[in-house]
C-alpha cells in the first residue's frame, strides 16, 4: 500500500475522533467566527432521497478547520463520504488566510469503491490527487499546476467557511452587496465529474461567490457560479447552511428541524 493511501486510511479513522476536540476559540480570536456544528440534512438528487450528516469545526490543537460528511441510504449504507481539511492562519498585515490542506473522498459506483486523496502544496504551487479504483484510468496520481493561478483557493465542501474566514460574508451582508472570485477545488475529482452533467473536467475551476440578499425567513442567500453551474446557499445568522440548491444537477440539500 502506498504512503498516500496509508495516510488516507489513517486520516479517515482519526477524523471520526476529531469531533471530540472541536470547539470554538475565544471570542477575541478571528477563528471563533467559524461555527462548529453537527447537522443532518436530507439529500435529494435525481436518483432518490438520502440522509446526509455533516460535521464541521476547528481542531484547536492544530488550528485547522475540518469538514466531514457522509451520504447514506435509508438502510444506513454509506454511498459517498468526504473529509476536508484547511489550515487557518494570517498573512502580513493581519490578513486571515483559509488555506486548503488535504481531502479524502470515497464513492461507490455499482457497489465498487472509488477513492481519492487531494494534497495541496502552496510552496510547490501544485495540487496532487492520489486515486485508487477498480479502473485503470482512475488510478495513480494526477497533478495540477498552480503557477498560473492566484487569489483565494477553496474546497467545494468548505466554500462558505473559506469565504467567511476572509470576512467576505460579513462584509457583503453589511453592505447588502458583494462578489468575490476564487479558485474552486473539486475534492471529489474526477469521480464527481462522472456523477453529474456539464461539469468541467478539471481539478480546479474559476468561480465566483455573490451575495443575493436575505429571504423572508431571514436566511442569507449566496450564489456560487462555476462555469455554467449555479449553486444557491441559504445560510442562518451564523453562516451555517440551512439549504443548498443546485438546480442544474437536480440536487437539494435541506436541513432537518
Amino acid at each position: 500500500m502506498s504512503k498516500a493511501l496509508i495516510f488516507f486510511f489513517l486520516f479517515f479513522l482519526s477524523s471520526c475522533s476529531f469531533v471530540k476536540n472541536v470547539f470554538p476559540t475565544s471570542s477575541s480570536d478571528k477563528f471563533s467566527k467559524l461555527a462548529s456544528y453537527k447537522k443532518t440534512y436530507q439529500f435529494i438528487d435525481k436518483t432518490g432521497t438520502y440522509s446526509m450528516e455533516r460535521i464541521s469545526g476547528i481542531d484547536a490543537k492544530t488550528n485547522r478547520y475540518f469538514t466531514k460528511y457522509a451520504v447514506k441510504s435509508s438502510d444506513g449504507q454509506v454511498l459517498e463520504r468526504s473529509v476536508v481539511v484547511s489550515k487557518l492562519g494570517k498573512l502580513k498585515g493581519d490578513l486571515p488566510v483559509f488555506q486548503p490542506f488535504a481531502s479524502q473522498f470515497q464513492v461507490w459506483f455499482d457497489k465498487e469503491k472509488y477513492e481519492s486523496e487531494t494534497r495541496f502544496d502552496s510552496k510547490e504551487k501544485q495540487v496532487k490527487v492520489y486515486l485508487k479504483s477498480p479502473e485503470e484510468k482512475w488510478s495513480g496520481v494526477k497533478e495540477a499546476n498552480l503557477s498560473n493561478r492566484s487569489g483565494l483557493y477553496c474546497f467545494l465542501s468548505q466554500v462558505i467557511e473559506c469565504a467567511q474566514f476572509t470576512g467576505f460574508l460579513q462584509k457583503a451582508v453589511e453592505m447588502k452587496n458583494g462578489k468575490m472570485s476564487l479558485n474552486l477545488i473539486w475534492e471529489g475529482f474526477p469521480y464527481v465529474q462522472e456523477q453529474y452533467l456539464n461539469l468541467p473536467e478539471e481539478l480546479l475551476s474559476d468561480a465566483t461567490l455573490e451575495y443575493d440578499g436575505m429571504n423572508k425567513e431571514g436566511e442569507y442567500r449566496f450564489t456560487l457560479s462555476i462555469i455554467g453551474n449555479n449553486v444557491f446557499y441559504l445560510l442562518d445568522k451564523n453562516f451555517v447552511p440551512v439549504k443548498v440548491l443546485w438546480p442544474g444537477q437536480g440536487i437539494s440539500i435541506l436541513g432537518r428541524i
